[in-house]
């Protein structure tokens, strides 16, 4: 592995063995030493970043998570399965066969992104909060539409 021009391990430290490991090992002495991770300005007190790349970093990660969430209800129809709604902020995906809470402890909070890396499977639809609610309480949607 190739040194980096910047030493950020102490003598007797092991060596990072990953550019993955080296990053970790980066960014954690820059948290400790109070030093923003990317401009090498002065951080929030408890944070690797100084105020203006926690905001950038805020907006990108909004904006890359409403791709994400827009994506997923385009791949599967774009409106609610059951009652057409198609208002993207009461929208949801839905496990078609149910078994939703189990499969989320399985990949974690990033269905959205788990859907796109798989391709978008089948298995699953849109649906609007009321109708989804009334699936998980009945199986099927008991809302008159």
């Amino acid at each position: 592995m190739r040194q980096s021009p910047r030493r950020i391990y102490q003598a007797g430290e092991k060596m990072p063995t990953s550019s993955s490991e080296y990053g970790k090992m980066w960014r954690k002495k820059h948290k400790e030493t109070g030093i923003c991770q990317k401009c090498l300005f002065p951080a929030i007190p408890g944070m690797s970043l100084c105020k203006k790349h926690l905001e950038t970093n805020k907006g990108l990660g909004l904006k890359y998570r409403q791709k994400l969430k827009q994506d997923a209800f385009m791949a599967y129809g774009g409106k609610c399965a059951c009652c057409g709604f198609d208002q993207p902020n009461a929208l949801v995906i839905d496990h078609i066969n149910g078994g939703g809470n189990k499969h989320r402890k399985e990949i974690g909070p990033l269905l959205y992104r788990w859907l796109k890396e798989q391709g978008y499977p089948s298995g699953f639809q849109v649906l609007c909060a009321n109708c989804n609610m009334s699936k998980s309480n009945n199986k099927n949607c008991t809302l008159k539409h």
